[in-house]
């Protein structure tokens, strides 16, 4: 009889490659509204970034969580009733690495994938 073990956190991304600020290179679709950049921080807060690199202000806080290859995104200045359908981002992390995220949308009509670069 032969047992193998699967270890399920060799896959998983680590958060803190994540943190720090992001700048959009490229997206496969000009119809969606684009995001220019995000800022991850440690406190597993999020803040939009503009043109310039500049966090946009926000009356209540966005959170952010990485699970596996899994990117979700609250907005939680959302109404909480559109909360799930409105404020929540979820995304697939196709790659991340020192200077590049990748990240496609799940819950979109269309697929897009985002491409952004470390600042």
């Amino acid at each position: 009889m032969l047992l193998f073990g699967c270890d399920n956190d060799a896959e998983s991304i680590p958060e803190s490659a994540l943190i720090g600020s992001w700048s959009l290179i490229s997206q496969s679709d000009k119809a969606q509204p684009p995001v220019t950049g995000y800022l991850f921080s440690s406190d597993f807060q999020f803040f939009n970034l503009d043109s310039q690199g500049q966090t946009i202000s926000r009356f209540r806080p966005k959170y952010w969580n990485l699970a596996n290859d899994t990117l979700i995104l609250v907005n939680t200045n959302t109404e909480p009733h559109l909360l799930d359908t409105k404020g929540t981002e979820t995304f697939f992390v196709s790659e991340l690495n020192d200077s590049l995220l990748k990240l496609n949308s799940i819950r979109a009509e269309q697929q897009v994938t985002y491409t952004y670069q470390r600042k």
